[in-house]
């Protein structure tokens, strides 16, 4: 368990038995699979051969429940058979308690406008009438009124949604997709305002380059770890910005002609930074730009002076996005190669030396380029 792939491996696994059971076994006026098995035939006989011959084929153990009056649940669907079809109602267990998320949480308003649109789309998918639609959206409208919910909150998301759904059956015109950007935040107080900034810097920067489709920026939060919600011993004592580690860094010049235009460097590291600073003291764009354009060796005091701490982000992957991201709203004038690389021959170049270039990803702020 636990698999990506174990979904579909049980589907492939399921597809080769029944192909091999109803090549000696006539199949079911109705055969349907999806997790549970829905058949339609008119002789127990017949649900029992083909329960001992899948039985035979797979090693599994399989269980049979017969309708009741017609009607039988299949996962979370009623399902009654009438004459010439099949009506369809949501299913509710018998030890269903009614508990879903509490409406009072604290978590973004969204978690909870997606908690009410989940119960009402259910009502609209499953139910295959509106007087079981009806009955069903005043039931979920019960439980989420019972669980913390505000109620102008509910029939507000239920009305948008019913609209949208009957208008969407109604219009045939071809739907637009829009262009999906997913990115994992961690829930805080300011997570609003984390959200406008991150969309502000996607809007500027990324285009399609279908221009009749939209960016849509998908934010899911996760929730903090249990050990970071719980005091620590010695909570007074603050770490020097130096002890900090997984960190998006900026150095500033402010020397002789950079005291009127400020000539920057952005970094990152997954060491603590006063170690990554012990490195710029060897080689890097700090160094290189002082020897060359102020004459002067950087020193440590230096160093530790003008660089500041412009984030913190322990997660490997978003880190170099957040670089990247940050590199181009600041643009530091500092991340540049003067160097041509010429490390594949595709790349060779027969001119003359080329002129700097911007980059993305410098070495000098890959840790593991240092020594």
């Amino acid at each position: 368990m636990g698999s990506l792939l174990g979904v579909l491996f049980a589907n492939f696994f399921m597809g080769c038995i029944e192909e091999e059971v109803f090549s000696k076994f006539e199949k079911p006026e109705i055969y349907c699979r999806y997790i549970d098995s829905f058949i339609k035939t008119t002789h127990n006989e017949d649900i029992l051969l083909l329960k001992n011959y899948l039985q035979d084929a797979s090693g599994l153990t399989f269980t049979i429940e017969n309708s009741v009056e017609g009607s039988m649940p299949f996962l979370d669907i009623l399902v009654t058979q009438q004459q010439e079809k099949f009506d369809t109602d949501t299913y509710v267990k018998p030890t269903n308690t009614g508990q879903c998320m509490n409406g009072k949480s604290e978590c973004p308003q969204r978690y909870i406008n997606s908690t009410i649109s989940a119960y009402i789309r259910r009502a609209l998918t499953h139910c295959s009438t509106w007087t079981k639609v009806h009955t069903e959206i005043v039931r979920s409208t019960q439980v989420l009124l019972n669980n913390g919910f505000n109620k102008k909150d509910i029939e507000t998301i239920t009305k948008k949604i019913i609209d949208r759904w009957y208008h969407t059956q109604q219009d045939t015109t071809e739907k637009k997709e829009d262009i999906k950007i997913y990115y994992r935040a961690f829930f805080s107080t300011a997570y609003k305002e984390d959200e406008r900034i991150l969309k502000q810097i996607i809007k500027r920067n990324v285009k399609p380059t279908n221009p009749d489709k939209r960016i849509n920026v998908v934010i899911y939060c996760k929730s903090q770890k249990t050990s970071h919600l719980l005091l620590r011993n010695s909570p007074n004592i603050i770490k020097k910005p130096t002890q900090h580690s997984h960190v998006i860094y900026r150095f500033t010049c402010k020397r002789g002609n950079c005291a009127t235009l400020p000539s920057t460097y952005v970094g990152m590291t997954t060491m603590k930074l006063s170690r990554r600073l012990s490195y710029q003291l060897s080689c890097g764009a700090p160094k290189i730009h002082l020897r060359q354009e102020h004459h002067e060796n950087i020193t440590r005091q230096m160093l530790t002076e003008n660089t500041e701490i412009i984030t913190t982000c322990p997660d490997t992957r978003r880190r170099p996005i957040l670089e990247a991201l940050y590199i181009k709203e600041l643009n530091p004038n500092l991340n540049i190669k003067s160097s041509d690389l010429q490390a594949l021959p595709s790349i060779r170049r027969n001119t003359a030396p080329s002129t700097s270039q911007p980059e993305t990803r410098r070495n000098e702020t890959d840790d593991t380029s240092m020594p």
